[in-house]
């Protein structure tokens, strides 16, 4: 079972993503990511790159994340196929993300079938725990 599924929305897409950690709710949450944008399962090849990201809230900074790899599939074709390093901490008041991800060029006919997504959103955005799992509903504009 994915541990994100699409949910109904009356405009865009969203996904429901959970994991038994922040962590992990973040992986999901690029697994899910690259499954609306229609990128297909790659092998870990390429260059890394390392992520560092900083925001005033756990919302705000999974959707800078998020809108981050966007930055990357629209601009450079780029996926990060995986992660060396992936770190997130909460420091006072401010949340950080620190990831070195290993980022692989999408093939040309691989291009042609991605899913344009055109911002990851705040619609009704809110980390929850419920019986140890966090949840997160992440609307995106496509």
């Amino acid at each position: 079972m994915k541990p994100y599924k699409e949910i109904e929305h009356t405009a865009d897409t969203a996904l429901e993503i959970q994991g038994a950690t922040l962590e992990q709710l973040l992986m999901n949450a690029v697994k899910g990511f690259y499954y609306l944008a229609s990128v297909p399962e790659l092998k870990q090849s390429g260059g890394c790159k390392e992520i560092v990201l900083k925001e005033t809230s756990l919302e705000e900074l999974i959707i800078s994340f998020l809108n981050e790899l966007n930055y990357y599939l629209t601009v450079h074709f780029c996926v990060f196929t995986g992660f060396e390093k992936f770190k997130l901490v909460k420091e006072k008041k401010t949340w950080k993300l620190y990831a070195k991800g290993i980022l692989t060029v999408l093939e040309p006919e691989t291009i042609l079938n991605l899913q344009e997504i055109k911002a990851v959103t705040y619609h009704q955005i809110q980390v929850e725990r419920k019986n140890g799992v966090y949840s997160i509903q992440i609307v995106f504009d496509i």
